[in-house]
């Protein structure tokens, strides 16, 4: 949440927040520069030698997401670039990909255009967790979620071009062969515990993933046109789907009061800002007052 900064001109150290955000595996939130081929800024090409990804401008925004509005975004321009990112495998418990996602243009013809990788770098051979787009004669969308290659697991045909929804994909790896769990999930609420996924594909025969290390973006004749922004990678739901944020205090606490102070520890009295702030953080720094603020949902 964000909250409101007392700054300390004392001479002492850091008070350490919990590390919130501590099984998030990769965020990317495209702060390169507009027009950059995203192979330049992190990203690999494994397949393909057609029209790049580009970071674009202005970013994606959803209200309460920790990757809104944040940075630029990317969009797909072109029908032949497949390109990954890594993260550090995974192949044990449950893994999400969240992301927000804005379909410019979509085939009658369903295909997949984000999903896990199997392996990193130029070596990409298995893609797990596809989220594939359709569109209907009357430019109404279905999202679908696979776990590799075969049957596909449908939404209705509810969803609309140009708007931008939450996407988060989740894999589970199950013990046995074949039968690992892949979920998709459109809006969903966030904060609190994992609620229902919108769709639940179990009836996919395909194979497993031995791992997961990479997120793919990719481009085809048929994969839907869109917009990405604010990708998270993490092993539990709330490192991608964590509670939102709280409204900006418009005012910082006055009167503020030390004693007791030690190389450790101190007590702290002050008058409250006004409109109430949902918590307070005090960032101690030795020799002279802070002359930056935490950025908000960075840990």
């Amino acid at each position: 949440m964000k909250k409101t900064v007392i700054n300390l001109l004392i001479l002492l150290v850091l008070i350490l927040t919990s590390n919130v955000f501590a099984s998030v595996l990769l965020t990317d939130d495209f702060t390169g520069d507009v027009g950059a081929n995203l192979t330049t800024v992190g990203w690999t090409l494994h397949s393909g030698t057609g029209t790049p990804f580009t970071i674009t401008s202005p970013g994606l925004t959803y209200s309460g997401y920790t990757g809104s509005n944040i940075g630029n975004a990317a969009t797909t321009g072109g029908t032949s670039d497949d390109i990954n990112k890594a993260f550090s495998s995974t192949n044990s418990g449950s893994l999400y990909y969240a992301f927000l996602y804005k379909p410019t243009a979509a085939s009658t013809t369903s295909d997949y255009g984000v999903s896990f990788g199997n392996a990193a770098g130029a070596s990409v051979s298995g893609l797990f967790g596809r989220l594939h787009v359709q569109r209907d004669a009357s430019n109404n969308l279905r999202f679908g979620i696979a776990r590799q290659t075969g049957t596909v697991a449908y939404t209705n045909y509810v969803y609309s071009l140009s708007t931008t929804y939450l996407i988060i994909i989740k894999y589970e790896f199950v013990s046995g062969t074949a039968n690992d769990v892949v979920s998709l999930f459109v809006n969903p609420t966030l904060g609190g515990t994992e609620p229902t996924a919108t769709v639940i594909n179990t009836v996919d025969t395909s194979g497993d993933a031995t791992q997961l290390i990479s997120v793919i973006l990719r481009q085809s004749a048929n994969t839907a046109g869109a917009v990405i922004d604010g990708i998270r990678v993490g092993t539990a739901w709330a490192d991608v789907a964590g509670a939102s944020m709280a409204t900006e205090p418009t005012a910082q606490p006055t009167n503020l009061q030390f004693s007791n102070v030690t190389s450790t520890s101190f007590d702290v009295a002050f008058t409250a800002a006004s409109p109430t702030a949902a918590g307070y953080l005090a960032i101690r720094k030795s020799g002279s007052a802070p002359t930056t603020d935490p950025t908000d949902g960075t840990a």
